[in-house]
């Protein structure tokens, strides 16, 4: 067994359930049994076209539709039976998941790049874009499929050769499966009730029933505030969420009140953190979380951020709420940049924010700088200190940012330094939920399946998981209640979980990128991705440390299913974000440790050379990449290059890692060899070759 720790946290979304009644969990699950049987049968219609044509020279007339309609070819036409009819053989094909699909037919949902890997045939690529635009539009069915079928016919023309399309290619050209019909939700439909914006108002016209979306019906006000410094997507589907599940629980037993309830202030530190603020003002500071896996969809509105503060429109507000009595908890979500410390891990004194607050204290950009203006002034007061709750996906991150703070509050006022050593406290903290960017189509979903209009929802998988050290020095919420794991010692989950789910999402990253793909699910579908990245999981178990009750192989099968989760669209874009960091954090101390254990780093090896590749700026055929998002990607992108000509990593793992991890001769020069073997072959060699180096 993975072990109960693990187990409880599977799915997050349960916990929403316990009030449902009998008759609405039977309805979701007809719903489901639903949405399977359709999948069944489309695809079942889809191989039935293709071995017709396989098996019968007969030229293409017409093309059946997976509800029974008929088009014919010439003319246009289309019959629609008076009753629809059942799927082709759907009793026969037992399967729960879509067919997998290729990005040139998802890119209508998506958005795709330029150079295809396995591009269509000329004749349909170009209908397909033209009939994916159709899609758009407000023309009826019938008129759609006459312009489709003039726009494949113009393609044809063009390009004779492609008149021996298959039944199958030619019906996808006239009938492009959008993503959020067919792909993933395959009986979405225009929803028969109002649609509401999320605000306080809808929640007291208690629309829960009326659109199957959990909602808060608890008193949202707060004896006690966490004020949480950046407030992302991950922040509202993780910390949030499990303190949105607390106050239902309170809500639900009524003999069970709590003696102090814990509400959550936002703060946004940053410009471009405006839009959250409009948005959290416009929504009363409600928005709602879209989970999405094989077991379904589900929606729920969040309530538990129940303030939301704009620093730069009033910075004296914002350390006045840090300073405030009722404030005991000042947690953050800052990625690992917004530590601000260098590759040594020490306080970056270069860096333009830190040297901006060390000079004008009192207008803050920094979460350093922030927090060390709050903790002066409750210092100043008599007040007690906070707790400083880091839930950023770093090794030891609480101890991480204490070193980084208490470094920054030396140059402010060594006084203070000595009294947040003594009174504050830094938990160390293991989080966990994939929370990839929200997209239109997130929007669109939540719209026609819920009836909500959310300006900016959350969507997530249904797992979730969090462990925390339990050493808080003015009081915490009850959130054991709620399935989280309170621990003497976070180390051991927190090494798994950024070694293994962080490292491994970087490690298929940028190789995944390099051979061609932009889902992170259909990445994993590729053999060479799937296996590269099964064999990385495995080849870094000898620097695991042992977790208390967890079967290591079997979360790393886990990891691998969560990773193809095709529901929530992750994109490779995403994982790759921040990567000199990310590598820094995830990949640093196994290299070291490997190394020191005579065990093998080639997959770890590989997977760095495919972030020297991708921080090139070309991929593998000299395509630009528009999609590097780096806080060192300046500093970065001469060396890479210069890696890529000359076969010699050492450079910009210098710039990476420092100095410990190029003193490994043997790894540099494994680096180096992947690096070319990606360069000239391809990154789909390099993983393979990789793969089987380590097996």
């Amino acid at each position: 067994m993975v072990g109960s720790n693990l187990v409880a946290a599977l799915d997050l979304q349960s916990s929403y359930c316990l009030k449902e009644s009998s008759d609405m969990l039977i309805d979701s699950y007809l719903i489901q049994q639903r949405a399977n049987v359709f999948r069944r049968g489309y695809r079942n219609w889809r191989q039935f076209a293709t071995k017709r044509q396989q098996h019968n020279a007969v030229p293409v007339t017409e093309i059946k539709g997976a509800e029974g309609e008929v088009m014919d070819i010439a003319t246009g036409v289309i019959t629609v039976p008076a009753q629809p009819v059942e799927p082709l053989g759907n009793r026969n094909l037992d399967m729960k998941l879509p067919l997998a699909r290729s990005r040139d037919s998802l890119s209508a949902g998506f958005g795709s790049r330029e150079a295809l890997s396995s591009p269509a045939s000329p004749a349909l690529l170009p209908s397909a874009i033209s009939i994916n635009r159709l899609s758009r539009t407000n023309l009826d069915r019938q008129s759609a499929h006459n312009l489709s079928l003039h726009a494949l016919q113009d393609a044809l023309q063009a390009h004779p050769g492609a008149k021996t399309l298959s039944t199958a290619e030619l019906d996808e050209a006239l009938h492009p499966e959008h993503w959020t019909k067919f792909y993933i939700t395959p009986y979405t439909e225009a929803p028969k009730k109002k649609i509401l914006p999320v605000s306080t108002a809808m929640l007291e016209l208690h629309m829960e029933q009326a659109c199957k979306a959990k909602m808060p019906t608890y008193k949202r006000s707060a004896d006690y505030w966490m004020v949480h410094l950046g407030v992302g997507g991950f922040h509202r589907s993780h910390q949030a969420v499990y303190t949105d599940l607390l106050l239902h629980y309170y809500e639900n037993q009524k003999d069970a009140e709590p003696d102090e309830v814990f509400g959550i202030c936002g703060m946004g530190l940053m410009p471009w953190d405006s839009k959250m603020y409009q948005t959290m003002l416009d929504q009363d500071n409600l928005y709602t979380v879209l989970s999405r896996s094989d077991a379904g969809t589900d929606a729920h509105v969040v309530g538990a951020i129940m303030e939301y503060i704009f620093a730069p429109d009033d910075h004296d507000v914002a350390i006045e709420k840090l300073a405030a009595p009722e404030t005991r908890i000042v947690s953050l979500t800052v990625t690992e940049k917004g530590y601000c410390q260098n590759v040594a891990g020490v306080l970056d004194m270069s860096n333009p924010m830190v040297m901006h607050d060390l000079q004008d204290l009192d207008h803050p950009q920094t979460a350093l700088g922030m927090i060390t203006a709050g903790m002066l002034r409750r210092k100043e007061r008599g007040m007690d200190s906070l707790t400083v709750l880091s839930c950023d996906n770093m090794p030891e991150n609480g101890d991480t940012f204490k070193k980084i703070l208490l470094e920054f509050v030396h140059h402010v006022d060594p006084a203070l330094e000595e009294w947040m050593k003594e009174h504050t406290s830094f938990p160390n903290t293991m989080v966990d939920r994939i929370t990839p960017v929200t997209e239109e189509q997130h929007r669109i979903i939540l719209k026609d399946e819920f009836g909500i209009d959310d300006q900016w929802p959350v969507v997530a998988e249904h797992y979730g998981q969090w462990v925390v050290e339990d050493h808080f020095v003015g009081g915490r919420p009850d959130w054991e209640k709620v399935g989280v794991l309170f621990v003497p010692d976070v180390k051991p989950y927190e090494y798994m979980k950024l070694r293994l789910l962080n490292g491994g999402h970087s490690a298929l990253a940028y190789l995944s990128y390099l051979a061609g793909h932009l889902f992170v699910d259909l990445a994993m579908g590729d053999a060479a991705v799937g296996g590269f990245v099964v064999t990385y999981l495995q080849s870094l178990k000898p620097c695991i440390p042992e977790v208390p009750g967890v079967n290591l192989d079997e979360y790393s099968d886990m990891l691998v299913k969560r990773f193809s989760n095709p529901y929530i669209k992750d994109k490779v874009e995403r994982l790759a974000e921040d990567g000199s960091k990310k590598l820094y954090n995830t990949m640093r101390g196994p290299i070291l440790e490997l190394t020191h254990l005579h065990k093998s780093t080639q997959c770890i090896a590989t997977a760095v050379a495919g972030f020297i590749k991708f921080m090139s700026g070309t991929d593998v055929h000299g395509t630009p990449i528009p999609c590097i998002r780096d806080p060192q990607a300046a500093v970065l992108q001469q060396p890479c290059l210069n890696s890529c000509l000359s076969f010699d990593a050492t450079e910009p793992l210098l710039i990476v890692f420092g100095k410990e991890v190029v003193a490994l001769s043997n790894f540099v020069q494994e680096v180096s060899i992947a690096l070319q073997s990606i360069v000239v072959d391809g990154a789909v060699r390099a993983m393979l070759q990789a793969a089987a180096s380590c097996t």
